[in-house]
Protein backbone atom coordinates (compact mmCIF):
# COMPACT_ATOMS: atom_id res chain seq x y z
CA UNK A 1 0.00 0.00 0.00
CA UNK A 2 1.40 3.25 -1.03
CA UNK A 3 0.97 6.21 1.13
CA UNK A 4 2.95 9.29 3.14
CA UNK A 5 3.37 9.85 6.88
CA UNK A 6 4.96 13.41 8.05
CA UNK A 7 5.49 14.23 11.96
CA UNK A 8 7.10 16.98 13.42
CA UNK A 9 9.07 16.85 16.71
CA UNK A 10 9.90 20.02 19.00
CA UNK A 11 13.12 19.12 20.83
CA UNK A 12 14.17 20.49 24.44
CA UNK A 13 17.18 21.40 22.99
CA UNK A 14 16.10 23.79 20.23
CA UNK A 15 16.25 21.86 17.35
CA UNK A 16 13.19 20.74 15.59
CA UNK A 17 12.75 17.50 13.74
CA UNK A 18 10.19 16.57 10.43
CA UNK A 19 10.18 13.42 9.02
CA UNK A 20 8.68 12.29 5.80
CA UNK A 21 7.84 8.76 4.65
CA UNK A 22 6.64 7.50 1.34
CA UNK A 23 6.02 4.45 -0.08
CA UNK A 24 6.21 5.25 -3.81
CA UNK A 25 3.82 2.53 -6.27
CA UNK A 26 6.79 1.73 -8.71
CA UNK A 27 9.48 -0.59 -8.77
CA UNK A 28 12.59 0.96 -9.75
CA UNK A 29 14.88 2.54 -6.71
CA UNK A 30 17.81 3.83 -8.76
CA UNK A 31 15.21 5.67 -11.02
CA UNK A 32 13.53 7.47 -8.22
CA UNK A 33 17.47 8.12 -6.37
CA UNK A 34 18.60 10.14 -9.80
CA UNK A 35 15.15 12.08 -10.08
CA UNK A 36 15.21 13.26 -6.51
CA UNK A 37 19.13 13.95 -6.74
CA UNK A 38 19.07 16.15 -9.33
CA UNK A 39 18.36 19.78 -9.62
CA UNK A 40 15.35 19.17 -12.11
CA UNK A 41 13.78 16.52 -9.50
CA UNK A 42 14.16 19.00 -6.68
CA UNK A 43 12.16 21.42 -8.29
CA UNK A 44 10.04 19.20 -9.23
CA UNK A 45 9.05 18.77 -5.85
CA UNK A 46 8.87 22.23 -4.92
CA UNK A 47 7.11 23.48 -7.73
CA UNK A 48 5.14 25.52 -8.63
CA UNK A 49 5.13 28.17 -5.47
CA UNK A 50 9.12 27.37 -4.94
CA UNK A 51 12.28 26.54 -6.93
CA UNK A 52 15.63 26.08 -5.49
CA UNK A 53 18.71 27.93 -7.64
CA UNK A 54 21.87 25.65 -7.49
CA UNK A 55 24.95 27.50 -7.79
CA UNK A 56 26.16 27.52 -11.13
CA UNK A 57 28.49 24.74 -11.24
CA UNK A 58 25.91 22.06 -9.86
CA UNK A 59 22.89 22.77 -12.21
CA UNK A 60 24.22 19.44 -14.16
CA UNK A 61 25.00 16.97 -11.49
CA UNK A 62 23.43 14.98 -9.19
CA UNK A 63 24.37 14.71 -5.41
CA UNK A 64 26.36 11.59 -6.64
CA UNK A 65 28.52 13.68 -8.40
CA UNK A 66 29.56 16.38 -5.46
CA UNK A 67 32.56 16.23 -3.40
CA UNK A 68 31.80 15.30 0.58
CA UNK A 69 32.16 17.87 3.36
CA UNK A 70 33.01 20.64 1.03
CA UNK A 71 30.77 23.65 1.03
CA UNK A 72 29.54 23.80 -2.28
CA UNK A 73 27.88 26.67 -2.89
CA UNK A 74 24.55 28.79 -2.40
CA UNK A 75 21.65 27.26 -3.88
CA UNK A 76 18.59 30.37 -3.69
CA UNK A 77 14.99 29.43 -2.80
CA UNK A 78 13.06 30.84 -4.74
CA UNK A 79 9.35 32.01 -4.16
CA UNK A 80 7.32 31.52 -7.64
CA UNK A 81 10.74 31.32 -9.63
CA UNK A 82 11.91 35.05 -8.59
CA UNK A 83 11.82 36.18 -5.42
CA UNK A 84 14.50 34.63 -3.35
CA UNK A 85 12.78 33.85 0.69
CA UNK A 86 15.55 32.03 2.29
CA UNK A 87 19.30 30.33 0.47
CA UNK A 88 20.77 26.90 1.40
CA UNK A 89 24.89 26.84 1.95
CA UNK A 90 24.81 23.25 0.67
CA UNK A 91 27.41 21.25 2.22
CA UNK A 92 26.80 17.26 2.02
CA UNK A 93 28.67 15.03 4.11
CA UNK A 94 27.70 11.45 3.62
CA UNK A 95 26.90 10.05 1.24
CA UNK A 96 25.58 6.22 0.74
CA UNK A 97 23.84 3.50 -1.27
CA UNK A 98 20.90 5.79 -2.54
CA UNK A 99 21.24 7.78 0.97
CA UNK A 100 22.81 11.59 1.55
CA UNK A 101 23.25 13.25 4.59
CA UNK A 102 23.29 17.17 4.16
CA UNK A 103 24.62 19.29 6.98
CA UNK A 104 24.32 23.12 6.07
CA UNK A 105 22.92 26.73 7.04
CA UNK A 106 20.55 28.47 5.70
CA UNK A 107 19.23 32.10 6.04
CA UNK A 108 17.07 31.16 8.23
CA UNK A 109 19.14 28.06 10.52
CA UNK A 110 22.17 28.05 11.71
CA UNK A 111 21.81 24.46 11.48
CA UNK A 112 19.76 22.24 8.68
CA UNK A 113 20.69 19.03 8.30
CA UNK A 114 18.72 16.96 6.08
CA UNK A 115 18.91 12.60 5.41
CA UNK A 116 17.27 11.53 2.71
CA UNK A 117 16.94 7.42 1.29
CA UNK A 118 15.13 5.29 -0.54
CA UNK A 119 14.66 1.61 -0.60
CA UNK A 120 13.59 -0.91 -2.30
CA UNK A 121 10.44 -2.59 -1.25
CA UNK A 122 8.44 -5.49 -1.84
CA UNK A 123 5.39 -3.20 -2.61
CA UNK A 124 7.22 -0.38 -3.91
CA UNK A 125 10.03 2.40 -3.24
CA UNK A 126 10.53 3.88 0.06
CA UNK A 127 11.51 7.71 0.45
CA UNK A 128 12.37 9.06 3.69
CA UNK A 129 13.53 12.10 4.93
CA UNK A 130 14.39 13.44 8.61
CA UNK A 131 15.12 16.95 8.77
CA UNK A 132 16.83 18.79 11.80
CA UNK A 133 17.21 22.49 12.25
CA UNK A 134 17.33 25.04 14.34
CA UNK A 135 16.24 28.47 13.96
CA UNK A 136 18.42 31.56 14.45
CA UNK A 137 18.16 33.83 16.79
CA UNK A 138 15.97 36.92 15.46
CA UNK A 139 13.51 33.54 14.54
CA UNK A 140 13.40 32.10 17.97
CA UNK A 141 9.59 33.53 18.31
CA UNK A 142 8.52 32.09 15.29
CA UNK A 143 9.94 28.77 16.15
CA UNK A 144 5.96 27.02 15.75
CA UNK A 145 5.57 28.55 12.61
CA UNK A 146 8.99 27.81 11.04
CA UNK A 147 8.41 24.16 12.44
CA UNK A 148 4.80 24.09 10.57
CA UNK A 149 6.26 25.53 7.28
CA UNK A 150 8.89 23.12 6.74
CA UNK A 151 6.67 20.56 7.95
CA UNK A 152 3.93 21.30 5.30
CA UNK A 153 6.95 21.91 2.86
CA UNK A 154 7.93 18.20 3.58
CA UNK A 155 4.39 17.33 3.66
CA UNK A 156 3.99 19.24 -0.40
CA UNK A 157 7.35 17.38 -1.93
CA UNK A 158 6.26 13.90 -0.95
CA UNK A 159 2.76 14.52 -2.24
CA UNK A 160 4.53 15.61 -5.20
CA UNK A 161 6.81 12.62 -5.26
CA UNK A 162 3.84 10.30 -5.12
CA UNK A 163 1.65 12.08 -7.50
CA UNK A 164 4.79 12.25 -10.12
CA UNK A 165 5.06 7.87 -9.28
CA UNK A 166 1.01 7.47 -9.23
CA UNK A 167 -0.57 4.61 -11.46
CA UNK A 168 -3.76 5.43 -13.52
CA UNK A 169 -5.77 3.51 -10.99
CA UNK A 170 -4.02 5.74 -8.03
CA UNK A 171 -5.02 9.20 -9.79
CA UNK A 172 -8.86 8.29 -10.20
CA UNK A 173 -11.02 9.76 -7.74
CA UNK A 174 -12.45 7.25 -5.21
Amino acid sequence: MTGTTVHATRQPDGFDVVTADSLLPTSDADQVWARITSPAGINAELAPLLRMRMPSDLTDTTLDDVPLDQRLGRAWVLFLGVLPVDFDDLRIVERGDRRFLERSSTSSSRVWQHERAVSQEPDGVRVRDRVTFAVRGPLRPARRIYLRVVTALFRHRHRRLTRHYATPDDRRPN
